[in-house]
């Protein structure tokens, strides 16, 4: 176990060096093969879980691999997310195999209705998007680039597969936690290393070398050439004076704020890990701290309004029956105490940027929230109409997938985006229905996860549920002004990821439940 560790350890570090020599331009990007054949090789020969971990917890360190000059942006986690698909079904065929023998066994109409579908409403409403997306590219312009992101969601999907149906217990659920927390640790920590570095080197130089080097290693020429102009990297006061908005290995400060908070239940669930002492408090509390630092310090006003959904949703949650007793209501209080945190750590900004112009300080830029003749402010809105009108056009099956982009191109150089909110981008791109359908799973997504906070019998296990959702429900009222959740790679992973883990926790715990007769179902 120990030699086993070592290894582990040893790789992790042997990847993390490398990745970061690629990225700094002192090795050539070829070494990034030398990255993916070590990771795929441990992966082979590791032990499943440990390989889950490992898995996990290179999140941040995915980089792009240069296959050929005019394909350079074939991420690693692609080749990973496929082979631990692979290794599932065939460690796990004999499981798979009596599950499906047993569902046969047990099937009725009644049961496949009540539990076989409400058991799997995020796979079957993703099978379902992928048939829409999948329909809408019949009267699409460019139909090679919707198949591509159409490969692109599978890909990253099948990565929700290996999480929530080959995590087997709760102490797997423990190991995959922590690598998680290996993970964000890793985004954290270079999102502050980049605020340290701007006290002693100007913007310009800042910008043009993680431009240049570092997004080339991670996302190709392509988009290093596009961010070398075009980013949300700072933010500038009338003056011309520039502040750091926190992005760390993300592309965009607004996939590192998501990543920051989708982390929220990670402090919470280690924390009821650990013996609950003063050092425990201390180190959860430094932990959230680090966390909505990231959030305040990314510049993104969407994440900071957003909050106040939050704050409306756990004030709504007190009031529910099921959370009449203290003890729930316990946990709710932590939330209160997080939204204190970021309330308290908020005005920091300024001291923390060091910078005495509160234009382009979280001060300054919360307030041109309401300003419509703000150029970021006015850009969306516009973009929102020409969204709209393109809905009212093509209200079934939309532009089709990845159709959009070239569309609202048309009004000009600076409308090459999205639709800058997700229910409008899904809309605009496969049609209403499927916007609609993406809706409701949103809101059963949210109700499961309520349902386990209720019945979960661990603190651990209640902070992970409530923790997520948390985050889930900034997430989507930050995801009204952003599309970042499906269109950062890294972004969709981490929530791929926690999604995966509450499901996994959800069919352990329903098995256990159905064992002592408490909860009735046997399709699973």
């Amino acid at each position: 176990m120990k030699k086993h560790l070592n290894i582990k350890t040893t790789l992790y570090s042997f990847q993390a060096v490398l990745v970061v020599l690629i990225s700094v331009g002192v090795l050539p990007r070829y070494y990034s093969f030398f990255v993916a054949g070590a990771v795929l090789l441990y992966i082979l020969f590791a032990d499943w879980i440990d390989a889950l971990c490992f898995s996990i917890a290179s999140i941040p360190f995915y980089v792009a691999l240069p296959i050929t000059a005019s394909m350079d942006r074939f991420m690693i986690w692609r080749f990973v997310f496929l082979e631990l698909f692979v290794l599932l079904i065939v460690k796990n065929r004999e499981y798979i195999l009596e599950n499906l023998k047993r569902i046969r066994e047990k099937f009725t109409v009644i049961s496949f209705r009540k539990d076989f579908l409400r058991c799997h409403v995020i796979e079957l409403g993703a099978l379902i998007l992928a048939l829409i997306a999948t329909a809408s590219l019949f009267g699409a312009v460019d139909k090679s680039a919707g198949i591509k992101r159409i490969i692109y969601f599978l890909n990253i999907f099948i990565f929700y597969f290996v999480i929530a149906y080959g995590i087997r217990s709760i102490d797997e659920v423990k190991k995959v936690i922590k690598s998680l927390a290996v993970a964000g640790g890793v985004f954290v920590s270079v999102g502050f290393l980049q605020l340290i570095a701007l006290y002693f080197i100007p913007y310009q130089s800042f910008w043009a070398f993680w431009s240049e080097k570092v997004i080339k290693a991670f996302y190709g020429q392509q988009l290093s050439q596009f961010l070398s102009f075009n980013n949300t990297w700072f933010a500038f006061s009338s003056s011309g004076s520039a502040s750091l908005r926190m992005f760390s290995f993300l592309p965009t400060s607004h996939a590192f704020a998501m990543i920051m908070i989708l982390l929220i239940p990670v402090p919470f669930a280690l924390y009821y890990l650990r013996e609950e002492n003063i050092k425990s408090k201390i180190l959860l509390w430094t932990s959230l701290a680090f966390l909505m630092l990231g959030v305040i310090l990314s510049g993104s006003r969407g994440s900071w309004v957003s909050i106040a959904i939050v704050f409306c949703a756990v004030t709504v949650m007190w009031f529910f029956k099921k959370i009449a007793n203290m003890d729930r209501k316990l946990y709710l209080k932590k939330i209160f105490y997080l939204i204190l945190l970021f309330t308290i750590l908020f005005p920091l900004s300024p001291v923390i940027l060091r910078t005495n112009n509160l234009d382009s300080s979280s001060l300054g830029r919360i307030w041109s929230v309401k300003d419509t003749d703000e150029i970021s402010n006015k850009t969306r809105l516009e973009i929102w109409n020409i969204s709209l009108n393109s809905i009212k056009k093509n209200p079934v099956l939309g532009t089709g997938l990845s159709n959009f982009s070239a569309e609202i191109s048309k009004f000009g150089e600076k409308y090459k985006t999205t639709s800058h909110n997700i229910f409008l981008y899904v809309a605009t791109e496969i049609g209403i229905l499927g916007a609609l359908i993406m809706l409701g799973m949103c809101i059963l997504l949210i109700k499961d996860l309520l349902e386990e906070f209720y019945l979960s019998d661990s603190s651990f296990l209640k902070m992970v549920f409530l923790g997520t959702i948390i985050g889930v429900i900034w997430i989507l009222g930050y995801s009204l002004i952003i599309d970042e959740l499906l269109n950062a790679d890294k972004t969709t992973i981490i929530f791929i990821t926690i999604i995966g883990i509450c499901y996994a926790i959800r069919r352990i715990q329903k098995r256990k439940r159905d064992a002592i007769g408490f909860g009735g179902s046997d399709v699973v």
